[in-house]
């Protein structure tokens, strides 16, 4: 049922109504709903405490998920850096390994003094390659080793082959 509603219009005489004005229904209020009020609850405001606890819960959930991302992503950064700094002294020793042509066979080991670089340890291998070498032509395989921990996935290995 619609609800009557009495105007009056400005510089009107203020005791003479206007013609009342139904308004229609809103199917989005009960009966019982004023215009103050888009769901029908009248004299309440503000959020119930179960609204207020359910939003918590799902804040609370996002945010565990973002920090585990931020930390995953740090992590990964690290190894990244890592890697990318052995992969760098790997390359920097196999030059200077190889410069000057074929080096003496062995296996040479050791470390960087330097503070940024004591973590990592560098291994030299280099010895003939039995399945290439031939009576005239003997070919040696060169590697070098960096590592930075005890875990396999630790270590960058650059190699390559001499001919002499």
């Amino acid at each position: 049922m619609g609800a009557i509603v009495t105007t009056t219009l400005p510089g009107a005489d203020r005791g003479a109504p206007l013609a009342p004005t139904t308004v229609p229904p809103s199917p989005f209020r009960g009966e019982g709903a004023s215009w103050d009020s888009p769901l029908g609850r009248t004299g309440c405001s503000g959020f119930t405490l179960l609204e207020v606890l359910v939003s918590v819960v799902i804040l609370g959930t996002a945010m565990v998920a973002v920090l585990k991302l931020h930390a995953s992503t740090v992590t990964l950064a690290a190894k990244a850096e890592a890697m990318a700094t052995a992969a760098r002294l790997a390359k920097n020793r196999m030059v200077d390994l190889t410069k000057t042509g074929v080096p003496a066979e062995g296996v040479n080991e050791g470390g960087y003094e330097e503070p940024d670089l004591s973590r990592f340890a560098w291994v030299e291998r280099i010895e003939e390659s039995s399945q290439y070498s031939t009576q005239r032509v003997k070919v040696y395989e060169v590697s070098v080793e960096v590592a930075w921990g005890p875990n396999p996935d630790q270590m960058v290995r650059v190699r390559t082959f001499r001919l002499q």
